[in-house]
């Protein structure tokens, strides 16, 4: 297997050893995103597609140790814009629109489309990692599997080794905490 700073060395010189190997070791972690996004496997692969051509269209400046980091945050925003795209024609259901349902008023997934609604969505950045940084790591952990990376409550549950009915309650109480803490900051929900 390569390591992430030869296949960067490989993508960089346009060295298609770089892409294989980026595929090779990347794929299944990717695709494990995807899914939470998008229901049908097609519709996956062909985000990975996108997402292996925007890289390898770019001259990455990342470091080594954030490779998969980059990847995961290109393969969710790829997955999303499909996801947009796809669900104007059609309802498609996925852990993505019920993690946003959760999460109702406390998160928008549409871009800023004034200067105004930028400014907000700053703000409200500033206020969650203020927030986080005051809760237990095994919580912080939770809330980005289930509302960054989408993943289902039961497969938190088995990763953290724990029951499906503490990870909701974990994640409700979680959400109401979250949503008085906004409030008291002056962000209406």
């Amino acid at each position: 297997m390569t390591d992430d700073k030869r296949i960067l060395e490989l993508l960089n010189t346009r060295d298609e050893a770089g892409l294989k190997a980026l595929s090779d070791k990347y794929t299944p972690y990717l695709m494990k995103i995807a899914s939470n996004f998008l229901s049908d496997r097609n519709d996956c692969e062909e985000c990975l597609n996108d997402v292996f051509m925007r890289v390898w269209q770019e001259k990455l400046s990342v470091k080594p140790e954030l490779l998969s980091v980059h990847l995961a945050s290109l393969v969710r925003e790829i997955c999303i814009d499909y996801y947009r795209k796809n669900h104007r024609k059609k309802r498609i259901a996925s852990e993505y629109t019920v993690s946003l349902s959760e999460i109702g008023d406390l998160a928008s997934d549409g871009k800023a489309s004034d200067p105004e609604e930028s400014i907000d969505r700053m703000w409200l950045s500033g206020l969650l990692n203020a927030y986080f940084r005051t809760r237990p790591k095994e919580v912080r952990n939770i809330f980005i599997m289930r509302y960054y990376y989408f993943d289902s409550v039961s497969e938190i549950a088995k990763r953290t080794g724990s029951t499906v009915m503490r990870i909701n309650t974990l994640l409700s109480r979680e959400r109401k905490r979250l949503r008085k803490y906004l409030e008291q900051e002056g962000y209406e929900c």
